[in-house]
């Protein structure tokens, strides 16, 4: 996402995997990526990782054709026990969404892994897609 969009993003850096992107009309809400901060080379702790979790655009926006508001209302992050043995600030996030329902509510469950495999954490997040118009 671009920083004149969301502001943090200025601060990470991510790097897809697979086809399929923000707003690009695809067949699945998904988005897979490595994920890293700029200005921080330290693996992730707790802190790291929650900032890190949210680093990715909204996975349900894979399936949108262009731009539109897919707001986070509710976020929750739970990290794993191999957390505590990370060794690398890069972090693989693979962010998978439900379709919304008519009103726009969906949720999002976003798994993140070391490069050694590790589960790093699992987050959850309630989002509500709204048209940009």
């Amino acid at each position: 996402m671009p920083p004149e969009f969301v502001p943090i993003s200025a601060f990470w850096e991510v790097r897809p995997v697979g086809p399929n992107r923000p707003f690009a009309g695809g067949a699945e809400p998904e988005l897979t990526a490595w994920v890293r901060l700029t200005e921080d080379d330290a693996p992730p702790d707790a802190h790291r990782l929650v900032l890190l979790m949210d680093a990715l655009a909204p996975a349900y926006a894979a399936i949108l054709p262009g731009l539109a508001q897919v707001p986070t209302l509710e976020y929750a992050v739970r990290p794993a026990e191999a957390l505590a043995g990370a060794s690398s600030p890069w972090v693989l996030l693979r962010a998978r969404a439900g379709g919304a329902d008519a009103s726009g509510w969906n949720e999002e469950v976003i798994d993140a892994w070391g490069p050694d495999g590790a589960h790093l954490g699992t987050a959850h997040q309630l989002r509500l897609a709204r048209s940009v118009g």
